[in-house]
This record gives C-alpha cells, structure tokens and sequence, in this order.
C-alpha cells in the first residue's frame, strides 16, 4: 500500500469512528458537543501533516487547493448556521467532514471551488427523501387511514352518495379559500403586490438559471422541472434568508447576466424560457391551492380524487411518449410543476404539524418552537422583543424563564415545539456519498433523466 493510500484509508476510519462517536450522542441529545469536534479536527490536522510527509498527489497544488475548499466549506457552514438552516454544531460538524474530503481524493474534478457545494447536495437531497416519506407517515396517521375504515365499514351501496356530498364539501373548501385570498388582497393590497413582484422575481431569476443548466443537461420532460425545482427551493431559501430585497436585485442582474449568456442565441430563447418558467409557477400555485384544500376540507379524498384525475392521465402520457418535442417538454413542465407544488406544500404543512407538545416545567434550552408558538408569542407584547430574535441552536435560557412566564398567566397547559430530527447521520451520509460518487447526486439523478428520455 502507497502512503497516499495509507492516508486515505486513514481519513476513511477516522470518518467512521466519528461518525460511531457524533451520531450517537445527536441521536440521544440533539447536540454535538464541542470537546468531541476538537477531538476529530486534531485528528484530521494528524491526517494533513502525515500528508505532507509524503510525496505523490499531496504536493503544494493540492494544499492550496485544500485551503480555498477549506474556506469555501467554512463559508457555506456559517452561512446556513447564520440563515437557520441548521444549528452551530452540524455547522462544525461540516466543516470537519467538509476538511476531510481532500484526504481521501485529492484528484476530486469538483475541487477546489465545487466539492462543498457537492456535499451539501448529497447531505440534503437524501434528508429531503427521508421528510416526505415521514410527512406521508404522518398524513397517513392523522388523516387517510381513519378514512380508509370509514370507507370499508361504509360499503359500496353508500358510497355514492358519500362522494356526493365529500364534492360538494371540497368544492366549498376551494370557494372559501378564494375568497380567503381575495379578502387579503383587498385589505392589504401592498402585501399582494409584493407576492406578486415575489412572483416575477423568482420567475426571472430561475429561468435564468435553468437557461445556464440547458447548456449542461438536455431540458426535456424530467431534466428542465427537477432543475427548476431546485432552483425555486435554493430562490425560496435566499428570499426568506436574505429579504425581498435581495431577491429583487438578483433578479434584476441574473435578468442581464441571462441576456448576456444567451447572446449572441436569440432573444426569443430567453423570452421562451421566461413564459416557460412563469407555467412552471403557475402550476406549482395550481398545486399548492389543491393541498390548501384538502387541509382545509374535513373530507380528504375528493381533493386526492381531483389530482389524481388531473395528473394520472398526464403521467401516463409522459411515460408513454417520453418525446424531445416542444409539446412533451411543455407537458412535463405542467406535470411536475404541479406535483412538485403539491409535495412543497405538503411537506411543509405537515412539519408545521407535526409538533411535540410539553408542559412548561418539561421546557429546556435547544428546543425549538412551533410556528403557531412563534406566532402567538410574537403578537403579545409582553414576550414580542424577547423572541423577535430566534436561532437554528433552539431556545436560550432566558427564552425558556419567559416562556413559563407567560404561560403562567395563560389558559396553556402544553406548549408546541417542533419535532425536529438528529441531523449528524445525514452529514456523514452527504460526506461519505461525495467519496464515493466523486459528484453530486442530483447530476446523477439529471443524467439518468436524460438517458431514460433518450
């Protein structure tokens, strides 16, 4: 075995007696001490200077090329840290996994500017899978499997009239939420402007983006809405990150930089892509109204029964054609942009949902709060200063003195906390993913996409 072996093998072991050690004391405290992150960084600098001991691929190219990863890594960790994507010790947790992938390929193509990037595409695509499927858990628990005995116990005979009537309660579901929407824009019309400019903005902004990845990946029924999903979740993330304002401005310099990139290409191209886009948004609002009605309906299975009567036959068409045309890659966008509008907002509603309740003396620091918490604490004056401010690490001390304050004056005898998951597993999983494709998952899933269309 060469030494640039016996190094990488090394780094290897290393990742996986961490990974024994971290993911178990996550899985039991959702917390990553710190005396044991200090620990593995003193090991990975153990692994670096044994690195330069030794010839072959860790020459002077390679250490500066481990460096700019290095701070590229350190970058998005605080970064996420710092937009609430996840608490300070997955953000170190990164980093030290992040300092770790050189070691094992020091010929990575996606080093030294992309592999970070690459890491994190493999740590949140697989933790996304995980929470739909345990979102799909949860909708079954609380909602569909009481329906389905409900269905068997009412047998066939009944079961039209049922459906009668579950239409006709879906249908005033989808009448109230529209005048719902309406009521809002009338009485704060500024708000609706500026979803409205939210709109075109995301609009501009992802189908620039889409029209950079045509040159990479063939937009066809599958590749251009798995592109455009990823750009609206990474736009969505930016907006609640950075303000609208931001969102705003990238918008106007990804508008040029699209113009810029397309030319000398005709302008159309870039025209088509926009109106492209603006169907995409429009379906995904398609589908995420669908959802809206079927929390909102007390009868659950008409709204299913509608989307499934509106995309069933769409999809069959797309596996059927799988064409290159204009109208099949038009017929994908409208597919997936409303199965992906409908699975948004179904993940996201069910995490709202899905709370842990507790009473007050059960309170302890780095719990996090439940959205209907924040807001119920926001609009008293008492305690709106005192939480206007919350972090990806949970509740502070002081946070947990006033939240039993105010509760002690308050008809509460639980409080609705987020049931949120240990995360360590799926950084070591994104990290030992990236050794092992020498890419990012999602590229893989692209081709795949693009060998199936061909």
């Amino acid at each position: 075995m060469s030494a640039a072996s016996g190094i990488a093998s090394a780094t290897i072991a290393l990742s996986a007696v961490a990974a024994l050690d971290v993911v178990w004391i996550d899985w039991r405290t959702q917390k990553i001490p710190n005396r044991h992150l200090k620990f593995f960084f003193l090991a990975a600098a153990g692994c670096y200077a044994a690195a330069a001991a030794v010839s072959g691929p860790y020459g002077t190219a390679f250490f500066r090329s481990a460096a700019l990863h290095a701070a590229v890594g350190l970058a998005s960790g605080i970064g996420l840290w710092r937009a609430g994507m996840w608490p300070a010790g997955d953000a170190k947790l990164f980093w030290l996994l992040a300092l770790l992938l050189p070691l094992v390929d020091p010929g990575n193509p996606n080093l030294p500017a992309r592999l970070s990037l690459v890491c994190l595409i493999n740590v949140f695509v697989p933790a996304a899978v995980y929470v739909v499927l345990r979102a799909v858990g949860w909708l079954w628990a609380t909602r569909l499997k009481f329906k389905v005995l409900f269905l068997g116990d009412l047998g066939l005979r009944r079961l039209p009239d049922y459906l009668v009537k579950a239409h006709a309660e879906a249908v005033r579901a989808a009448g109230t939420l529209l005048a719902e929407i309406g009521r809002r824009a009338r009485e704060r019309p500024a708000a609706a402007a500026a979803s409205v400019g939210d709109a075109a903005a995301m609009t501009l902004l992802g189908s620039a983006c889409t029209l950079h990845f045509a040159r990479v990946f063939d937009l066809g029924w599958l590749n251009g809405p798995l592109i455009g999903f990823a750009a609206f979740l990474l736009l969505d993330f930016f907006r609640d990150a950075f303000g609208r304002a931001a969102l705003w401005l990238s918008a106007a310099g990804l508008l040029v930089l699209a113009f810029y990139r397309a030319w000398p290409a005709p302008v159309a191209e870039v025209l088509g892509m926009w109106m492209t886009w603006a169907l995409f948004m429009s379906c995904m609002n398609a589908g995420m109204f669908a959802m809206k009605v079927l929390f909102q309906s007390g009868e659950p299975f008409m709204p299913l029964l509608w989307m499934a009567g509106a995309l069933v036959p769409m999809g069959l068409s797309l596996a059927k054609r799988r064409l290159h045309d204009s109208a099949a890659g038009g017929l994908g966008w409208i597919f997936w942009g409303a199965v992906f509008g409908i699975g948004y907002l179904f993940v996201a509603h069910c995490l709202d949902q899905d709370v842990l309740y507790l009473l007050p003396e059960k309170i302890h620091e780095g719990l996090v709060l439940a959205p209907a918490t924040v807001r119920a604490l926001r609009d008293d004056e008492r305690t709106r200063e005192r939480f206007a401010r919350l972090y990806p690490d949970g509740i502070t001390a002081g946070q947990v003195d006033a939240l039993r304050e105010w509760t002690a004056g308050r008809p509460l005898e639980e409080i609705a906390f987020r049931r949120t998951m240990p995360f360590a597993a799926w950084i070591f999983a994104g990290a030992w993913l990236t050794m092992a494709l020498r890419g990012d998952i999602l590229s893989r899933l692209l081709r795949s996409g693009l060998r199936v269309e061909g």
